[in-house]
């Protein structure tokens, strides 16, 4: 079990700002840290790799750990927290059909909540290999 640390990188539209937000190599039982991003209102997850039956599951929180309580970092304009700033209570994201967003194959698929917190998940599997990149939009 290994702790996955997103990769942030900011990127400039006519749209707004935005941010790609990416896990990479997610194995079987790995934790990913979750990213703050609060002030992103548009959010899309794109799934792929080898998922040897493994299921990802988008998770969001807007537990107040990691917020105001303890120090985070910035990293590209998301923040990161520190190992005592993380929440704990993580919930399943949906999408916006309602449907709770657990990914079983490569997919895209958009977020529904606005929340403080967002982390991908991962359960089951053998010798799953996933990336699960992020794209975020900050309105203008």
């Amino acid at each position: 079990m290994a702790v996955v640390t997103p990769i942030i990188q900011q990127m400039e539209s006519l749209y707004g700002h935005t941010a790609l937000v990416t896990w990479v190599n997610i194995g079987d039982a790995d934790t990913c840290v979750p990213v703050r991003a609060s002030g992103y209102a548009d959010r899309s997850v794109h799934a792929f790799g080898t998922f040897g039956g493994a299921t990802i599951t988008i998770q969001v929180s807007n537990e107040r750990a990691g917020i105001s309580d303890y120090p985070s970092y910035t990293l590209g304009g998301a923040e990161v927290p520190n190992a005592t700033g993380a929440p704990a209570n993580f919930v399943s994201a949906h999408d916006p059909q309602g449907v709770a967003l657990t990914i079983t194959a490569a997919k895209i698929e958009e977020v529904s909540e606005l929340s403080a917190w967002i982390q991908p998940a991962t359960a089951a599997g053998s010798a799953s290999s996933i990336t699960v990149a992020m794209c975020m939009r900050r309105p203008l």
